[in-house]
């Protein structure tokens, strides 16, 4: 009653009821208001507080859980790519290519025989039923030592290889050196990796 005027209306309602009931009926209004502010306020802020950082921890993990998988993504590119090159460089040094592996493997065995490679003309190849045929002629010089390296080298290498219509001059009648032309042919089984 102390914050109303005399002359207020609800000074003059509350003026005749007694002390106890005053007291009460203001305990009732301030615990209304409270329970007003507590279920109509402070309740729903705090429900929307929770359910806010209840999402935003879900987004969280989402958007760590899409980073992972991206990175996952990224080195699994990467591997693949690296896989990639590796077959690149596995495919380029071991060509199946039959003249190619023809080519390569007498122009080493002239080099490592110290033979001087004068020139070479490939044939076109010839497939058979169960092999591929290619061949190629060559002229080369070097002394007789050097052209008995030149056919021990072919023997090491991994292919069936014929020689035919060998050519023998000599370079010089002062040297030991000659000039050699022959025809090579090597064969490759159908189907089969030729290095094997």
């Amino acid at each position: 009653m102390l914050f109303f005027s005399r002359s207020h209306k609800l000074f003059q309602w509350f003026a005749p009821i007694k002390n106890g009931y005053r007291y009460i009926i203001t305990l009732i209004i301030c615990v209304t208001l409270l329970g007003i502010w507590w279920f109509c306020v402070y309740a729903p802020v705090r429900m929307f507080r929770l359910a806010y950082m209840q999402e935003n921890q879900t987004l969280r993990q989402q958007c760590d859980q899409a980073t992972q998988e991206c990175h996952l993504v990224a080195s699994l590119q990467n591997t693949v790519k690296d896989l990639h090159y590796d077959l690149d460089i596995y495919s380029a040094t071991t060509s199946y290519d039959p003249q190619e592996i023809h080519v390569n493997d007498v122009v080493q065995a002239v080099q490592a025989s110290g033979l001087s490679l004068l020139a070479y003309k490939i044939d076109r190849d010839i497939d058979k039923k169960l092999y591929t045929k290619s061949s190629m002629q060559v002229s080369f010089s070097g002394e007789y030592q050097q052209l008995l390296n030149f056919f021990e080298q072919l023997h090491t290498k991994k292919m069936l290889v014929s020689c035919k219509n060998i050519a023998v001059q000599s370079a010089s009648s002062e040297t030991e050196k000659y000039t050699i032309t022959c025809e090579l042919a090597s064969f490759f089984w159908q189907g089969k990796n030729p290095s094997t």
